[in-house]
């Protein structure tokens, strides 16, 4: 609750944005479950600021979904903004939708989204337990 009330007056004086003020925001996990795995990436979004986004995992023979809602700030990440999700073992095809939009890490975003990166489709990313995969990013949003 105090850090709730603490970034709505940072927001109430310019110095963070509104839409982070009431927002979920996680600390860095430090150690993972038995058995799972991490995926870690920065987020964007095609205007002024990055809305509350849903990043999902999707298994690609399963059809198997893990999401999170949960934004982590740091500077670690491109614009401030990323996220951290904790997997099964598993082949997956990482996106973060808003509303009916859905970005994808692509090799555009390996490329780092240059006119030159023309190849939008999505990367199957593979995964053990215990591996953690800190670049991840889905922000490919001219999928």
């Amino acid at each position: 609750m105090k850090a709730t009330v603490f970034a709505l007056g940072l927001a109430w004086f310019g110095l963070v944005h509104p839409a982070w003020a009431g927002e979920k925001v996680a600390a860095t996990l430090e150690s993972l479950p038995p058995g799972l795995a991490q995926l870690e990436g920065s987020l964007s979004y095609p205007g002024h600021f990055i809305p509350p986004l849903t990043v999902c995992a999707e298994e690609v023979t399963t059809k198997t979904r893990h999401c999170t809602e949960t934004q982590v700030k740091g500077s670690q990440y491109q614009y401030g903004v990323g996220y951290q999700l904790q997997v099964p073992p598993g082949r997956y095809q990482v996106y973060a939708t808003y509303g009916n939009y859905r970005a994808y890490y692509s090799p555009a975003v390996a490329c780092g989204l240059h006119i030159r990166c023309q190849d939008h489709q999505p990367i199957v990313v593979e995964v053990q337990a215990g591996q953690r995969l800190p670049e991840i990013s889905p922000m490919d949003w001219f999928w």
